[in-house]
C-alpha cells in the first residue's frame, strides 16, 4: 500500500507542530481525571459506572475536607468535576504525579 500525497503534494506529517510534553500533559491529566470521576459517579450523562472510577471517587471523598463535613460535590456539574480534577493535580504536585496516583488508586489499591 503506498502513501498518497494530499492536494498540495506534501506529507501531512510535515505540517504537524511539535509541542512539548509539559504543555500537553496537564490537559491530558485533567481530562483523564474528569473521565474517571464521571465513571465513578455516573456523572453528567449517566456514564457507565466502573469499579476503578468508583474507587477513585471514594478516594477523593475520603480526602476532601468538605465531604468529611457533610458537603458532597455536585458530580452532575462539569465545572465542579473539572475543579476537583485540578485540585487533585495540584495536591499531587503536577500532572505526571497525578496520573501516577490515579492509576495507583483506581487500578491497584483494593478497597
Amino acid at each position: 500500500m503506498s502513501y498518497q500525497q494530499g492536494p498540495s503534494g506534501t506529507n501531512p506529517e510535515q505540517d504537524l507542530i511539535e509541542v512539548e510534553l509539559e504543555l500537553i500533559l496537564p490537559c491530558v491529566a485533567e481530562e483523564t481525571i474528569v473521565k474517571t470521576i464521571l465513571e465513578g459517579s455516573i456523572g453528567l450523562n449517566n456514564h457507565d459506572l466502573t469499579e476503578p472510577g468508583l474507587r477513585f471517587v471514594r478516594h477523593l471523598l475520603s480526602t476532601s475536607r468538605s465531604a468529611r463535613s457533610g458537603f458532597v460535590p455536585n458530580f452532575k456539574d462539569i465545572e465542579t468535576v473539572r475543579h476537583l480534577a485540578r485540585q487533585f493535580i495540584r495536591r499531587c504536585g503536577g500532572a505526571a504525579l497525578a496520573l501516577q496516583a490515579l492509576i495507583r488508586i483506581a487500578h491497584f489499591e483494593q478497597a
